[in-house]
Order: C-alpha cells, then sequence, then structure tokens
C-alpha cells in the first residue's frame, strides 16, 4: 500500500478563472479542468510557456500552473484546483 499525503491527495482550493496574458494566477495551480475543450496556452512552474493543443470538454491535466494565457487559450469554463 502506498502513502499520500493528505495535502496531496486531495486539492484544498478551486477557482474558476478568466485567462490573461499579464496576470499570473492567484496561486499555483496543481491541476486544470476545461468546461468546454480547446487550446489551453499555460506557463509551468518551471517557465515553460507552451500551447497544449485539442483538450476535451470535462478533461482534467495534471501540470503546475502559474499563469494561463489568453492570447491561444481557447478552452472555456476554466477551473484551477491546488
Amino acid at each position: 500500500m502506498s502513502f499520500v499525503p493528505k495535502d496531496q491527495a486531495h486539492p484544498s482550493r478551486c477557482v474558476n478563472i478568466t485567462p490573461s496574458n499579464s496576470v499570473d494566477l492567484a496561486f499555483v495551480a496543481s491541476a486544470v479542468r476545461v468546461a468546454v475543450g480547446g487550446d489551453l496556452r499555460v506557463t509551468t512552474t518551471g517557465g515553460d510557456t507552451t500551447t497544449i493543443p485539442g483538450l476535451l470538454g470535462a478533461e482534467q491535466l495534471v501540470v503546475e500552473i502559474t499563469r494561463i494565457h489568453a492570447t491561444g487559450t481557447t478552452a472555456t469554463g476554466i477551473t484551477i484546483f491546488a
């Protein structure tokens, strides 16, 4: 049996966000979910900025994100988790 610390097992925060080209997220997201599919342009905690193409509606992506950019993001209904 593996042990997962409580703070890593379940997110304690979730917020619906509006993408921005100039403002970082209020907290580092450990996962993101889109209600309506499309592309997601993000900056990760590692400093990479990339477009993740073709996410499906209701898809959840596990990655540490500091910003979700307006330009290059076509997915909508974006919720971040931490």
